[in-house]
């Protein structure tokens, strides 16, 4: 008997579920916004009443405006060119900084790399000779090269 009831609890809630998605879905097709981007629409709308405002209340005239923003505007300009001549600058320093430091790297490791192979023929001639004595082990000395 309990088993059936809680089928029949069961059941009840399930259809319940059914019902509370559909109306979901409903809801939110009927409440489908008119335009994709409500927010920027928003935004826009702001700003737009915004510099009206400022406009309707600024002791200015249209032609001390237009000057006063062109002022400003050529003030902007002279501004980021400046700034963009001197980034220039220092980022082209760092790239010369770089190359010189890969230049040496590389003039390292190639000194590096003939040491290492001049050793390896010698030890390999030396493996291959065995009527010789033993060589002393051959130190090279990696402070001696240059960087």
């Amino acid at each position: 008997m309990s088993d059936d009831k809680n089928r029949d609890e069961k059941n009840r809630m399930d259809e319940k579920m059914r019902m509370g998605e559909e109306s979901r879905k409903d809801v939110a097709s009927t409440h489908d916004h008119e335009s994709k981007h409500p927010f920027a629409l928003g935004v826009l709308a702001g700003a737009a009443v915004g510099a009206g405002v400022a406009l309707l209340c600024t002791p200015r005239t249209g032609a001390q405006m237009r000057h006063d923003l062109g002022d400003q505007l050529t003030r902007a300009k002279g501004s980021c060119s400046t700034s963009y001549k001197k980034a220039k600058g220092t980022a082209s320093q760092w790239a010369e900084k770089v190359a010189d430091g890969a230049r040496e790297t590389g003039h390292y490791v190639r000194e590096v790399s003939d040491a290492v192979r001049r050793k390896a023929h010698t030890e390999a001639q030396a493996f291959k000779e065995p009527h010789k004595e033993p060589r002393t082990p051959v130190k090279v000395d990696y402070a001696g090269i240059s960087r």
